[in-house]
């Protein structure tokens, strides 16, 4: 009779081993899933209509572009980003591709940091007249605190900026410029 009490502990060992065990290579199969799962199209549709709304919400910005997302390294990618302009011409800004790739240990210790950007081919076209930009329709947040602290600096580790153009038309005066392949 002991042996068979002994055989029954034996039994549950074994079973709570092999509980443990599976959910232990649920635990280590989680990355992989979560990998898998943020490149599909759905997770980068969703990714780039929640950006795209905040946007429109926050700053009144109709900007479109494709998010994707990445964990290894951990990055986000917005590809084909289009600001369009209000005066008909082509869109305001538009770049082919932003990287970027924010600190894990920052942001875990509950500091915003977003660490590298890379933006390649940016395209800006800005009109000003009147001393207001005429051809972005935007709207900054209001203030908070109108004597506010100096602001700190900004942040990124590192900004890249590859093959750049700039055209900048100053109506009032009739004067314009154009900086290109920064």
């Amino acid at each position: 009779m002991a042996s068979r009490g002994r055989k029954r502990r034996v039994d549950v060992v074994r079973g709570l081993a092999r509980v443990v065990a599976v959910l232990l290579g649920l635990l280590g199969a989680m990355p992989v899933l979560l990998g898998i799962a943020v490149r599909t199209n759905y997770a980068r549709a969703y990714a780039a209509r929640t950006a795209e709304a905040l946007l429109a919400k926050h700053l009144d910005v109709a900007a479109t572009f494709e998010a994707e997302i990445s964990l290894v390294p951990p990055a986000v990618v917005v590809r084909d980003l289009r600001v369009p302009a209000t005066d008909g011409g082509g869109p305001a800004i538009s770049v082919d591709r932003v990287r970027v790739v924010p600190r894990l240990f920052a942001l875990l210790g509950g500091k915003l940091d977003v660490g590298d950007v890379e933006i390649e081919r940016p395209r800006v076209r800005l009109t000003f007249a009147g001393g207001q930009l005429a051809n972005v329709r935007y709207r900054l947040p209001p203030k908070t605190k109108p004597d506010a602290a100096p602001s700190r600096p900004p942040p990124v580790r590192a900004l890249s900026i590859t093959e750049a153009r700039v055209a900048v038309l100053l109506a009032d005066e009739g004067v314009a410029f154009l900086v290109d392949d920064v």
